[in-house]
């Protein structure tokens, strides 16, 4: 019993060490890749607005995104309907060409939420968009070389980033 309680504390410690939320999920084998492509406001139109990721962008799991961070400071149960109104009808469309070549069309949208930001501090809400609405993703391991975004209306975006996870790939197996 000493001996459990002993390797609990231990874990409880070193979760408590860890940076964000992803690091306690790398502890389970998750992987996550994100990386910030836009730190400032911008304003996304039909005029493609395009990046090449500072560090390495990499398809870690079967879940690849590109967001457009929208707000900061919004509660979970009012973050879809704050997403639509930012958004006022607009769709996103997001060009990710990899270290081969090939290019990958993100055209499937969503709205996500997140406690801790990625580019503002706190309850952030971002529109992403994916490959497919059935989350088909681009070949894990492949590495992204750009990504280009635009939207079919003009929207004000706080900062882009990408993300890439391999928290649900256990359920498709």
């Amino acid at each position: 019993m000493k001996l459990f309680l002993a390797c609990c504390l231990i874990f409880i410690g070193l979760a408590a060490c860890t940076p964000s939320e992803d690091s306690l999920e790398s502890l389970f084998g998750i992987k996550h890749n994100v990386v910030v492509l836009a730190s400032s406001a911008l304003e996304l139109s039909p005029a493609e607005v395009s990046f090449t990721p500072s560090t390495e962008a990499e398809a870690v799991g079967e879940e690849s995104s590109v967001c457009a961070v929208l707000a900061g400071g919004v509660s979970v149960k009012d973050s879809d309907n704050e997403v639509q109104r930012l958004l006022n009808g607009a769709t996103l469309d997001a060009t990710v060409t990899t270290s081969d070549g090939a290019t990958h069309e993100f055209k499937c949208q969503s709205s996500r939420w997140a406690l801790s930001g990625r580019v503002v501090p706190s309850n952030e809400i971002a529109a992403c968009v994916q490959p497919s609405c059935s989350r088909q993703a681009i070949p894990i391991g492949s590495k992204v070389r750009s990504i280009a975004i635009s939207s079919t209306a003009p929207v004000h975006a706080l900062g882009i980033y990408w993300a890439s996870s391999s928290a649900s790939d256990r359920d498709r197996k």
